[in-house]
């Protein structure tokens, strides 16, 4: 993963107080995914302190962070009008159970982590115990990670964590610890039981090559069609990317005008797209949202609804309230 990637860099340029690479390597953080800000700021922070905030450390942060990352966040505000990445607004949205400040939900997918979480402080105090090389600073580095992501991400509504990715930094901060415990072998032994322990706690994604294959296929021939198809998704993937039209985001992750407020069937109504590609929560099934859409049929709906709600099955329900019988074929 491109983003565990950019992660490990700035730590690891951190830890070596390579201030020009880590500079770049926090830059692309961001670029890469809005909150990538959570895990190079508190970094950012750490290397100022780190080279005793010399002129170098300025210089190289100014100019290989902070004007690029500036000049970007205004081209993004101007291309969006919106002053934050749309995720925020949609992902922002939700009722915090704990403490008013946090989901339950977020809770209970970090606790899936736990293995992780546990074998990452074991091999911080065999570093310690073992004589390794700056133990301390490894944990600094860590902490500097660990507790202002978790925090924001326990604090926001984790749409679409298939296969639980918003965490997947935890295990990378464990790896990144056993690294520094001393010897081959106990490195080996930890990454081992970290890895059969997350076996038995993350669920297995698999990836579905025929169905994926089918989504090239049919993105590939939508792209040639002139003019270009306009599409409504609840997610951006492959059909959306290869084929070359207009795309609304349901969801308003892409869509400024639904980054507030998700879409509805009115909204659906009145966008007269060519395609719709929308998947229900929970079960990946292209017979669920066929018996959604009969059972909805079926009950006498008078659509198109206005309902406004981040709920993932309030927003495809009444989206499909808004699709007209006459109009669409439904494929399944």
């Amino acid at each position: 993963d491109v983003v565990c990637a950019a992660i490990l860099a700035c730590m690891g340029f951190a830890l070596e107080d390579r201030v020009w690479p880590f500079a770049g390597a926090a830059l692309l953080c961001g670029l890469i995914r809005p909150e990538g800000f959570v895990f190079a700021a508190p970094l950012t922070l750490l290397v100022i302190w780190r080279t005793r905030a010399s002129l170098r450390t300025y210089k190289a942060l100014l100019f290989g962070l902070i004007l690029p990352g500036i000049a970007y966040f205004l081209w993004r505000w101007t291309y969006f009008g919106e002053f934050l990445p749309l995720p925020f607004y949609v992902k922002a949205e939700a009722e915090r159970e704990v403490l008013g400040r946090f989901l339950r939900d977020s809770f209970l997918n970090l606790a899936l982590m736990l293995p992780a979480m546990g074998i990452g402080a074991l091999a911080l105090i065999l570093s310690a115990r073992l004589g390794a090389l700056r133990p301390r600073l490894v944990c600094a580095v860590l902490l500097a990670v660990a507790l202002p992501a978790l925090g924001f991400y326990c604090a926001m509504n984790l749409i679409q964590n298939i296969g639980n990715r918003f965490f997947a930094f935890v295990p990378l901060l464990a790896v990144f610890a056993i690294c520094a415990v001393p010897g081959p072998w106990l490195r080996a032994a930890l990454l081992a039981t970290m890895a059969a322990m997350l076996a038995q706690t993350m669920p297995l994604e698999f990836e579905r090559g025929a169905l994926k294959s089918n989504d090239r296929s049919i993105a590939a021939g939508m792209a040639a069609f002139a003019p270009p198809v306009r599409m409504a998704v609840t997610e951006a993937g492959a059909i959306a990317f290869g084929s070359g039209g207009e795309v609304i985001d349901l969801w308003g992750l892409n869509t400024a005008a639904f980054s507030r407020m998700p879409a509805t069937g009115a909204d659906f109504a009145a966008m007269q797209v060519d395609l719709a590609v929308m998947h229900y929560p929970g079960a990946y099934s292209c017979a669920v949202m066929m018996e959604r859409y009969r059972a909805l049929r079926a009950g006498g709906v008078q659509g198109p609804w206005d309902i406004k709600t981040r709920s993932w099955p309030g927003m495809v329900e009444s989206v499909l309230s808004g699709v007209d019988p006459e109009k669409y074929a439904f494929y399944a």
